[in-house]
């Protein structure tokens, strides 16, 4: 079984900013984080954007990002699995936040979300992990 590209934004009731796909086809430099809501090393490494494809599966929306790091020529495929939401940083800004599910927290979710039916006290607990991809200006 193949699971075919969906065309960006094309399913009701979004949480996606329309932005973020045309700014990515407009831009060929791109800064991204490969580890959730905490800034690396990668967030300071510009790449160049080859391409990008959107899958919609069982789980959600998945992005893979094929980039080419300039400091080593090599080629990378990130891959965005289970969006929930992808929001710009501000109205002006071409920094975008994808704020994927984390499996593993979201069992914790649904344990604690059963525990407070039967009466006990649960923590609610933020089950995505946050990323940032950020559009640089050609040059």
């Amino acid at each position: 079984m193949s699971i075919e590209p969906i065309q960006y934004n094309s399913w009701k009731e979004s949480k996606f900013d329309p932005r973020f796909e045309n700014f990515l086809l407009g831009e060929n430099k791109i800064k991204l984080s490969n580890q959730p809501t905490v800034p690396g090393k990668d967030e300071d490494i510009l790449h160049d954007y080859i391409d990008h494809k959107f899958y919609m599966t069982n789980t959600g929306l998945t992005l893979l990002l094929q980039v080419k790091n300039e400091e080593n020529d090599e080629i990378y495929t990130y891959i965005y699995p289970d969006i929930e939401k992808i929001e710009a940083h501000s109205e002006n800004s071409f920094k975008f936040y994808i704020d994927c599910i984390n499996r593993d927290k979201k069992r914790l979710y649904e344990e604690n979300k059963l525990s407070q039916r039967y009466g006990e006290k649960a923590e609610d607990l933020d089950y995505t992990d946050k990323y940032r991809i950020q559009l640089v200006y050609k040059h």
